[in-house]
């Protein structure tokens, strides 16, 4: 047998081996208890607070959700909508624990809840048959969304989307866009100087940054002024939590007006890229084209007796031939927004017969050469580089009677005449002829023709001839804009 350690005579136990003694006495004692009177130990335990567990689940769920949708960075609402979800669910957790006196733990969870820890996180409060459970499944579920609402805190902010580029409807010229630049940038200097930024050499991306982070720390900022109102003990030590409060919220005010700051930085700077960047209306200024046509000429023919003016005959005939030209105009926006208005005037060349034959050769029709126009479009422009627009205006046409039967006579007369239309124009921002934009276009026009008479012709001495015309003209072609 080995030699005993002693100590003043005293045979000398190990503290490790009295410790495990004592446990062991403490256990059986324990047990002999619980089976002599379990019903002494046996508490009742609430059966109505699965509406926390359902909060819990649902809250976890949303976090994961968010996680897998957000694996970078989550924006600033999303992360504020999840922890007052946390802040509501571990409010009525502690509510819950108070009401059962709960004892709640800042210790690790695991010395405190029973190796049914998986068990427990799966199951609601109503399901437990006794206090140890109950309590272990409310540490463990305050634990976790505690852990959860400090991961999520940990989590980036996203970057603020830089706000969209404006596409007006109207592009009107600045009065004076050197000197607008400059009052632009002055008043960024004031701003600057106040602006919790390092150096006065920024760009967008660095307003943005700051943005984002001051608005991080005031989400934060927000909720220690909520914990602390809802729990003064959470004020650091020595200090009054009035006095406390009061420093926070003088944080917060100066974080807001750090935003405020910033945010007029970033609009002054794009419009100063605005600015910088002017064109004049694709749509605007002086403009020349070429135009292609198809006209639809119907004529209608009378014949009268020269002495009595009766109608001998009266016929119609038509022909659709192409025809080409030249257009030249001036648009404006006469009042600063998408409405546009400017004169224009075309000019066309038509090798167009219109005629009704009769037998050995004898007709009698008209042969038009030209066609000029002037007049006004009035539309409104799109940002989409479209044009609409109607328009109305004045016309000439030069025409060529034709009366033969055993002879043949002709008189060329210019007639006036009023038309009216439609169309579209459309410019691609890559269609553009030595710089300058150019656009397509596509145009309806309908004109009515003053009468033109053609009396006792040589060849049919005995009757006067009155022509009455009108026509549907399609026009398609290019327009290229001068002095962009």
């Amino acid at each position: 047998m080995g030699r005993r350690h002693t100590r003043g005579g005293i045979p000398f136990v190990s503290a490790r081996r009295r410790g495990a003694r004592t446990a062991l006495f403490f256990t059986a004692v324990i047990v002999s208890l619980l089976l002599a009177c379990p019903e002494a130990f046996a508490q009742s335990v609430p059966r109505n607070f699965d509406e926390e567990y359902a909060l819990y689940k649902n809250t976890v769920q949303d976090i994961i959700d968010t996680g897998k949708a957000n694996p970078k960075c989550w924006t600033l609402d999303a992360r504020n909508g999840l922890l007052a979800r946390i802040d509501k669910a571990i409010l009525l957790m502690k509510q819950f624990a108070f009401n059962e006196g709960i004892k709640l733990t800042k210790q690790s969870l695991g010395k405190f809840v029973n190796p049914q820890l998986s068990i427990l996180s799966k199951k609601p409060p109503s399901q437990f048959s006794g206090m140890d459970a109950l309590a272990g499944w409310t540490n463990l579920m305050v634990g976790h969304l505690a852990s959860l609402r400090r991961k999520i805190l940990d989590m980036p902010i996203c970057k603020p989307a830089p706000p969209p580029k404006e596409v007006a409807p109207q592009c009107p010229a600045p009065a004076n866009k050197e000197a607008a630049i400059d009052a632009l940038k002055a008043r960024l200097k004031t701003l600057w100087e106040k602006a919790p930024l390092p150096t006065e050499t920024y760009t967008k991306e660095d307003l943005m940054n700051r943005i984002g982070d001051i608005q991080g720390q005031e989400s934060e900022l927000n909720q220690k002024i909520k914990d602390v109102e809802a729990n003064p003990k959470l004020t650091p030590q020595g200090e009054h939590p009035g006095t406390y409060l009061d420093k926070l919220k003088a944080r917060k005010k100066k974080h807001e007006e750090d935003l405020k700051t910033l945010n007029e930085m970033l609009d002054l700077l794009n419009r100063i890229d605005t600015l910088a960047s002017y064109e004049p209306c694709p749509e605007t200024g002086l403009y020349a084209g070429l135009e292609g046509l198809n006209n639809w000429g119907r004529l209608h023919t009378t014949e009268r007796e020269a002495e009595t003016e009766e109608v001998t005959h009266e016929f119609t005939d038509n022909h659709d031939p192409f025809g080409g030209g030249v257009v030249v105009g001036y648009n404006v926006r006469p009042f600063g927004n998408a409405i546009v208005v400017g004169p224009f005037g075309s000019f066309y060349w038509l090798d167009e017969t219109i005629k009704r034959t009769f037998g050995g050769g004898s007709f009698i029709g008209t042969q038009s050469n030209w066609v000029a126009t002037v007049g006004g479009k009035a539309g409104v422009a799109t940002p989409a580089g479209l044009f609409l627009y109607g328009l109305a205006g004045a016309g000439w046409l030069n025409t060529e009677l034709n009366v033969k039967f055993a002879t043949a006579s002709s008189r060329t007369t210019t007639v006036p005449g009023f038309t009216l239309g439609g169309g579209g124009e459309y410019q691609p921002s890559a269609l553009r002829i030595f710089g300058e934009p150019m656009s397509v276009f596509l145009q309806y026009q309908h004109s009515w023709w003053q009468d033109a008479d053609f009396n006792r012709p040589a060849s049919s001495p005995n009757f006067n001839y009155t022509f009455k015309r009108d026509d549907d003209t399609i026009k398609f072609g290019l327009n290229v804009y001068l002095g962009h």
